[in-house]
């Protein structure tokens, strides 16, 4: 009777298979999320899109540095660099023109300041005429006053002020001596020592002489003056009020600064020179530009052919930077699709080397893990048969049941014959 002997063996690779399947399962899918990644690289926004996609736990990191430098990190600066090139005619055009227009405003601007230091020359003339005092001379007294550090312009403003209001030559080149010496002591600019001290007085306003260190009080001095003249307060009238404020001013201003001997700022006085020079420039050519200003005030006609010959000037400038616009546009839209081409060609250059590259690596892991199997299964088949050998070599069972049975009928029958 045959023996049939059943050995159960469990080929156990402890998980290893199961991972690797895991892993070449998760390579290939992200394969094809490379692969439809690509399809979409198109420009700058689908080349970005594209790299962000090809991240490091789906290639390795050299394949990842590679995809992103191919996709386009610095396309940005590209980009906005062609579309300026393309802005570049018009932008030139608009710049020049704003330039000009506040060349043209800054120089309509100071030919009318002059025009108007012009005029209240003839004005302060004609004042001096009718009050028999010179004022043009009096207002280059008052300069010198200052040491220079004014120009004629801000002298004769401060002279028709204290003027009208009544103030004497003597007063006046006293206010220019205070203003100097409170400019000095107090770093404060001459222009503003001057017309605080002339706007003060003639304004009767104390507050404006604060900054000069001046706090001469309106009661106190119009009581002072009305005792010297006899007079009550309440009979003063407007000029002596201003006579006494201004006495009051002109004398606190020379005691407290009494000490002061320093000579002018060189400075201001070099930017007061250039005023006067560039009032003497600008009276030269409003002489030729005023009857030009005075023709077209007067003739509509021949201002509105003006503006019209200055607008035809500026479309037939503006026309062909226009163009060129346009042109630059187009080149800019040209090498776009350009650069978008190579960037596509060149991602699906290295998607398809990063493709055969994976391919290679599955097929390396499957021949991997077949020799894995087919030395698992090496191992199990020796042992089969080594077990096989074992079990040939022991007797048979109907050999040693024969021998027990035997055994025992010998035993009988010697018990028997005993």
């Amino acid at each position: 009777m045959a023996d049939n002997i059943k050995i159960g063996i469990d080929v156990n690779s402890n998980g290893t298979t199961d991972r690797e399947i895991q892993k070449s399962e998760k390579l290939r899918k992200s394969l094809e999320g490379a692969a439809n990644a690509a399809s979409n690289v198109g420009g700058t926004v689908g080349s970005r899109a594209a790299a962000a996609k090809y991240s490091p736990t789906a290639m390795s990191e050299a394949e990842y540095t590679t995809t992103r430098g191919i996709a386009g990190t610095g396309a940005g600066a590209r980009d906005f660099a062609n579309q300026a090139q393309g802005l570049g005619g018009l932008v030139r055009l608009y710049a020049t023109y704003a330039a000009n227009l506040f060349a043209v405003t800054a120089a309509f601007q100071a030919l009318s300041n002059a025009m108007e230091t012009t005029n209240m020359v003839k004005g302060l003339d004609q004042l001096g005429a009718a009050s028999g005092t010179a004022l043009g001379s009096l207002s280059k007294d008052f300069v010198k006053a200052t040491d220079g550090a004014i120009s004629f312009r801000e002298a004769m403003e401060a002279t028709a002020k204290a003027t009208s209001s009544g103030m004497s030559s003597k007063q006046l080149l006293d206010i220019g001596d205070v203003a100097k010496k409170a400019s000095q002591s107090l770093g404060i600019n001459m222009s503003d020592a001057v017309s605080r001290l002339t706007r003060g007085i003639t304004k009767l306003e104390p507050e404006l002489l604060d900054e000069l260190g001046i706090f001469t009080k309106v009661g106190k001095a119009t009581e002072d003056y009305a005792r010297k003249v006899g007079k009550a307060e309440s009979s003063l009238t407007d000029f002596e009020r201003r006579q006494a404020f201004a006495n009051a001013v002109i004398e606190e201003g020379k005691k407290k600064f009494a000490e002061i001997d320093i000579p002018a700022n060189p400075y201001a006085k070099f930017l007061a020179a250039l005023k006067d020079v560039g009032q003497t420039i600008l009276e030269v050519i409003n002489k030729g530009v005023v009857p030009l200003i005075n023709f077209l005030s007067s003739n509509p006609t021949a201002l509105l052919a003006a503006i019209g010959a200055i607008a035809t000037m500026i479309v037939k400038q503006a026309l062909p930077a226009i163009g060129q616009y346009r042109a630059e546009l187009r080149k800019s839209a040209d090498e776009e699709l350009r650069l978008a081409e190579a960037k596509s060609k060149a991602a699906a250059k290295a998607l398809a080397i990063s493709r055969d590259s994976k391919a290679k690596e599955i097929q390396a892991e499957k021949d991997r893990i077949a020799e894995l199997r087919t030395a698992q299964v090496d191992t199990a088949q020796a042992r089969l048969e080594a077990v096989s050998k074992k079990a040939s070599w022991a007797p048979p069972l109907t050999w040693w049941l024969s021998l027990f049975t035997f055994n025992i009928i010998l035993q009988s029958f010697i018990i028997i014959l005993s």
